[in-house]
């Protein structure tokens, strides 16, 4: 059992070789140079995390209704992020009645 988790000659535990590392050492450094660089790469992953700590504190959801709303205004909050508005702003301006749209793409 031990042995499987030291790693033979050629084989590293997390897929990097040194030379790897090496053609890749801007990228790979990055994370530490700058702090607007998330420490993974996984978006969808924290997308969803607020949705598992909703479920860990309440235990499930009551209806698929209530569900569905929760998802969408974290939808909602995620996308104002990604493009650099203030959530809470974005929120106020929706409820008087001024939602936040996607800016047209060429």
């Amino acid at each position: 059992m031990v042995d499987d988790l030291v790693p033979r000659a050629g084989i590293h535990l997390c897929g990097w070789t040194p030379t790897h590392l090496d053609a890749e050492a801007a990228g790979v450094c990055a994370g530490c140079n700058h702090r607007r660089v998330p420490f993974d790469n996984n978006q969808a992953e924290r997308d969803q995390r607020m949705v598992k700590v909703q479920q860990k504190v309440f235990g499930c959801w009551r209806t698929l209704t209530s569900a569905r709303r929760f998802a969408r205004i974290r939808s909602y909050i995620s996308t104002v992020r990604k493009h650099g508005h203030n959530p809470l702003t974005t929120l106020r301006d929706l409820f008087d009645g001024r939602p936040f749209t996607l800016p047209e793409t060429a």
